[in-house]
């Protein structure tokens, strides 16, 4: 369990990072825009309709609703373990005690 723990508390930042890196780069999903100097038609406009349809809501998707969701997963995770790891350390404890008192009697 503590294995688990460390292994998720050291990922975290990371994810952290990557979801403000997807944050700052939600702009670039809608480039480059096209003009008729750069690309125009029937073609453009398919390619166009698309990107505003199907690449930003996806984009999206993943920036409010997939990322926000594995960090909440994430943050519970560990909150999970460390309440299980807590719980293990204090029975461990109270059952130590239990034994000490018993010696004690049998003294």
């Amino acid at each position: 369990m503590q294995e688990e723990l460390r292994r998720l508390l050291e990922i975290k930042p990371g994810v952290e990072k990557i979801y403000q890196e997807f944050i700052m780069n939600y702009p670039y999903c809608m480039e480059p825009s096209l003009s008729s100097n750069t690309w125009n038609g029937k073609v453009a406009s398919i390619f166009n309709e698309f990107r505003e349809s199907e690449m930003k809501d996806n984009y999206n998707n993943i920036l409010n609703e997939q990322f926000p969701m594995i960090l909440f997963m994430l943050q519970n995770k560990i909150k999970e373990l460390s309440v299980d790891i807590e719980n293990l350390y204090s029975s461990i404890a109270v059952t130590q005690m239990k034994e000490q008192e018993a010696k004690a009697k049998e003294q």
